[in-house]
This record gives C-alpha cells, structure tokens and sequence, in this order.
C-alpha cells in the first residue's frame, strides 16, 4: 500500500510539473514580443528584404504540396516550442515533439511499474489532458495533441496514450 501512495504521490507530482510546463512557458513569449516591436523601422525594412530573397530561393526549389508544407511548418513550429521550453522539465521526465504533438515521456521505477500504477496515470491524465491541451494551444496553436509514455528505466515503453 505505501508503494501505491508513493507511486500515486510521483505521478501527481509529475502531473503539476507538465502543468507548469504549459502554463510558465507565457512570460517568455511576451517578453520577446516586446523585444520585437521595438526594433526599429530600417531593421524591419531589412528583414523583409531577407526574406522576399528567400521566397525567390525557395520558389527555385522543388514545389511541396500546400497541405505537406503547411504539415512541415505546424511541425516546426512545435518543435521550437518545445526547445524553449526545455528548461521546464524536471529528472525523469522528458518533453519532445513528434509532428504537431507534444510528447511527454516519464520514467518509472521498475518497482512502480504495475499495470495498475500505468492504468490510474492514464486515467489521471484523460481527465487533465484537455485543460493541458487548451494552455499549450494558447502558446502554441500548432499543436494538435499531447502524448503521455511511461518508460522503465531502460527506456522500454511501459504504455502511452494520445489525448486529442
């Protein structure tokens, strides 16, 4: 029984720190927003310049289809989401993305790892992955999904879940 608790106890506590993650991720956008809007007018002028260069390079490229290449840029976007915000995770957990999806993978001790403990973390997670969901998208509308994976600590997956 105390093994349980401890077990439920590790997994709530797991549970705030990906909460934190979505939620603390907000302070740091706005500060380079600010940053942004001073530049001044020539540096603006620059860029866009910059970039009209880089439209004509990559218009000499081979053409993608609009939906492959809006898939690639939504993917990106997540990814360099995700690297901000690395600085958030805590030991035993590790944050990636995967396409448009946020993967959140936790190790769990091999004493731990029961299918009861794996089972109740999924339930856990059903009832908090869409308030999850809606503060990531509020940071980064890119994403479309989270994914929860229970490791062992050889990196064997113990069981995951995607919550849309």
């Amino acid at each position: 029984m105390k093994k349980f608790l401890n077990t439920l106890l590790c997994l709530m506590l797991s549970l705030a720190l990906v909460l934190s993650f979505a939620a603390c991720s907000k302070d740091k956008d706005d500060a380079k927003d600010d940053e942004e809007t001073s530049k001044s007018d020539t540096v603006k002028e620059d860029e866009k310049d910059s970039e009209k260069e880089d439209e004509k390079d990559s218009e000499k490229e081979d053409e993608k289809e609009p939906e492959e290449e809006a898939d690639d840029e939504a993917a990106k976007k997540v990814k360099e989401y995700v690297e901000k915000n690395q600085d958030q995770v805590d030991e035993g957990m590790s944050v990636s993305a995967k396409g448009t999806s946020v993967v959140f993978t936790f190790e769990v001790p091999e004493e731990e790892a029961t299918e009861e403990t794996i089972d109740m973390f999924f339930e856990m997670m059903e009832e908090e992955s869409a308030t999850m969901l809606e503060g990531i998208q509020e940071e980064e509308p890119a994403v479309t999904s989270l994914i929860f994976v229970l490791v062992d600590q050889d990196g064997n997956e113990l069981g995951s879940k995607e919550y849309k």
